[in-house]
This record gives C-alpha cells, sequence and structure tokens, in this order.
C-alpha cells in the first residue's frame, strides 16, 4: 500500500509563504505509488505536470486540469502534436445539451480543427480560472496566487483520491470533490466544476454538463 506524503512540500510556493489553513493531507492510496510521475509532479507542487501526466492517461478531467493550470504554449503544442488516438481524446464529443450550456455561457462553438480545439480548451481553462479568482477576490482581495495555487493542489489530491476509488469517475463524483474543496475554502460550491450555477439544480446541470465534463 502506498501513500501520499506531498502535500506540505505541494502548497510551499516559498520557504516565506504561509500554508492555507483549510488544506488537509491526503488519505492513503491504493493503486497510485509514490514514485509515479503524478507523485513526483506534486511533491513539486507542480501543476502542469500533473495534469500533464494524466493527459497521458487519457483522463478526461485533465483537458481542462491542463487548460487551467498549465501555459497556453505548452496546451496548443500538445494539441498541434498530437497523434490520431490523442487528437480523438483532446477533441471534446459534445452533445445537444452541453451545446446548449455552451451557447448558455457564450462559449466557442464545437470544435473540429486542432487550432479550434485549443482555442475551446483555452476558453473553458480561462473561464473557470476567472470565476474561482473572483470568487477568491471576492472573499479576500490578500494572497490570491497562493490560494489559488492552493485549491488547485487540493483539487488536483481530491480527483486522484477520487480515481484511486473508481478509475472511471462519473460527473456527480467529479462534482463532488469540486464542492467539498470549494466549501472548505470558504466559498460557494458553485464556482465551477459542473455545476457552476446555485440557481440550478444540480442534477439539471449534470445533466447539461455531462458532455463538457467527461
Amino acid at each position: 500500500m502506498y501513500a501520499y506524503r506531498f502535500l506540505s512540500r505541494a502548497l510551499a510556493l516559498t520557504p516565506s509563504q504561509p500554508h492555507e489553513r483549510n488544506m488537509r493531507a491526503p488519505d492513503t492510496f491504493t493503486r497510485i505509488p509514490q514514485t509515479s510521475p503524478e507523485s513526483i509532479a506534486m511533491q513539486r507542487g507542480d501543476l502542469e505536470s500533473f495534469w500533464k501526466v494524466r493527459i497521458s492517461h487519457q483522463d478526461p478531467v485533465a483537458r481542462i486540469g491542463f487548460a487551467m493550470w498549465g501555459s497556453e504554449t505548452a496546451l496548443r503544442n500538445d494539441v498541434a502534436t498530437a497523434d490520431d488516438n490523442a487528437l480523438r481524446f483532446w477533441t471534446p464529443r459534445i452533445d445537444l445539451l452541453g451545446r446548449i450550456a455552451l451557447w448558455w455561457a457564450s462559449g466557442p462553438t464545437p470544435p473540429s480543427t486542432r487550432s479550434e480545439i485549443s482555442d475551446y480548451w483555452i476558453w473553458m481553462g480561462t473561464h473557470a480560472t476567472t470565476r474561482l479568482r473572483d470568487a477568491l477576490q471576492a472573499q479576500d482581495s490578500s494572497g490570491i496566487d497562493l490560494r489559488l495555487h492552493n485549491i488547485g493542489v487540493q483539487l488536483a489530491v481530491e480527483h486522484m483520491k477520487a480515481v484511486d476509488r473508481n478509475p472511471t469517475l462519473t460527473v456527480d463524483e467529479i462534482r463532488a470533490y469540486h464542492h467539498r474543496v470549494f466549501q472548505e475554502a470558504g466559498l460557494s460550491t458553485h464556482v465551477y466544476g459542473a455545476t457552476p450555477h446555485a440557481w440550478i439544480p444540480d442534477a439539471i446541470e449534470i445533466i447539461f454538463a455531462r458532455s463538457l465534463v467527461v
């Protein structure tokens, strides 16, 4: 049995920066070794590398994770150099309800070319990051970048805990760990993560967001 023992290092961007008090150590993992690339990336607090590894496993959530926590250049390069199998993974299969959700959010049209696929995920990542940054700003204007990073780390940890329990995550499982992390950070549970609107019942939002998330 292996365990993640990296969180205190991952949360410290520099030795002088304080840790967020609402962060907690992750539980024991049974399937993911401490020596895995994911663990090594998280030991460095390197969210871009973490999500890049998850992309190599074709983890659907890694696409938005990489779009949020990686660089635009890295994402465009990954899509531009993707082989046929990887390109199919990057291409979202958006159903009618997903198209309606995108239209409602003034989002991009479903992509087909490599450039459009990159633009789509960059929009998705920017949209989610802006919502999170705005929520943190409304809560407290100090230390935004560190707090943003801390939440990114905690979401990555919770994602891996969920994957460890069920390698094929459902949208409801994705929603649940986002809600948990946001709630523990003192934020609305509806920042993003399949249910971004508090006034719409979660069950309905999940139906509309399903093809955008997995």
